[in-house]
């Protein structure tokens, strides 16, 4: 725009010398028209900056790492005035995406349409939010610029990479009571406390046919529910320290270990709970059982907390919860974590920490002592 600036104002010196060595009414008449004409195009083209309509679409919201995805544009014009350059700006948080381009620039006819495309690759793990910054047009002389702008915004979450993992030093499933499962559904997820005598509301299968051909008269089972030994996933998502694109690479494979430690338990059928900072949820987390949910919370997670991670290992240890297996991912091992650590072992929990390669050898040896299984990646 500064080109056009200058050339115009060129073309101005250029005719007020013409009209120097010539002066006549059409040289001024000329001159005159010059120094209207910017004014002409600028109201122009501000009257007709709000006759546009901007559409975007993305063609997936969820990818894996090195997959691509569209976000497809379409702009109508919908006033008579054409412009030969309008550019259109990508904005948002996608420092974790690659972009071929940012700005796209393209003509656009009177009372047109036209379709661009922006074209993303997932890079790194996490969820990105995209959309159009603004149109921008120029008036037909080139010298002004007018911003369209669009504020709806789209998210694209790339999921972390699952990768094979040694096996995890989990125990087995535990249950109350050992006894002999059949395939039948509630006994399954059942298992039997006690013999008492028939009622009527009791099912045929209830009934224990050893005990009673043995007393002589119709015994049941009474069933209470198998207590599993769960597995709870802590996530340290702080804001990594270091330059944006080694602390993507950090969390990227931070949260790798934590998808394919996540594939593994699901496949041993283990419960699941994941715990991590989040301040748009203030309910407490759920067990579940099924990957691809988890699967896509652990897409979604975000990196930028700068809260205190050690509280979340404190609350869980105050609460009573029954021992369970606890692994903790983390990407940083001070004081203050060491001690949430260790009231979690005191609390009779399982515990496993998967940290980066490279800890404090004094630290290394008070997680030795607190007898805490270490995996490093």
């Amino acid at each position: 725009m500064l080109k056009n600036w200058l050339l115009y104002g060129m073309v101005i010196l250029v005719f007020l010398t013409f009209v120097h060595l010539n002066e006549s009414p059409l040289t001024y008449g000329v001159l005159y028209a010059l120094f209207i004409l910017p004014i002409f195009s600028f109201l122009l083209a501000r009257r007709a900056r709000n006759h546009f309509y901007i559409s975007a679409t993305l063609s997936a919201s969820l990818i894996s790492k090195k997959e691509k995805a569209e976000l497809v544009v379409v702009v109508e014009n919908h006033h008579f005035l054409p412009y030969p350059t309008a550019c259109l700006r990508l904005d948002g948080n996608h420092t974790g995406l690659g972009i071929e381009k940012k700005d796209l620039y393209f003509p656009l006819a009177a009372r047109g349409s036209y379709e661009t495309i922006f074209h993303l690759e997932g890079v790194y793990r996490g969820e990105y939010e995209l959309g159009i910054d603004y149109l921008a047009v120029y008036d037909f002389l080139g010298l002004f610029k007018f911003k369209h702008l669009h504020p709806k915004r789209h998210f694209l979450t790339v999921t972390p990479a699952v990768f094979p993992i040694p096996t995890l030093p989990l125990d087995p499933l535990e249950v109350e009571l050992e006894t002999r499962t059949s395939y039948l559904h509630y006994e399954t997820s059942n298992t039997v406390s006690e013999l008492r005598p028939y009622q009527r509301a009791d099912s045929q299968r209830q009934i224990h046919w050893k005990a009673t051909a043995k007393r002589g008269e119709l015994i049941s089972k009474e069933f209470q529910p198998i207590t599993k030994r769960g597995v709870d996933f802590f996530v340290h998502n702080t804001k990594i320290s270091g330059s944006p694109e080694l602390a993507l690479k950090k969390e990227d494979r931070l949260m790798g270990y934590v998808a394919s430690a996540l594939e593994q338990c699901s496949r041993s059928r283990y419960p699941i709970t994941l715990h991590y900072l989040d301040s748009s949820n203030p309910l407490p987390p759920q067990p579940a059982t099924d990957f691809a949910t988890l699967y896509r919370e652990v897409s979604r997670i975000r990196f930028d907390y700068k809260d205190d991670f050690s509280k979340l290992l404190n609350n869980h240890a105050q609460r009573g919860q029954p021992a369970s297996h606890v692994m903790v991912f983390t990407h940083h091992l001070d004081d203050q974590l060491l001690s949430g650590l260790q009231r979690l072992k005191m609390s009779g929990n399982h515990l496993v920490v998967c940290t980066f390669e490279g800890i404090d050898e004094q630290v290394a040896n008070q997680l030795s002592e607190l007898d805490v299984h270490m995996i490093y990646f």
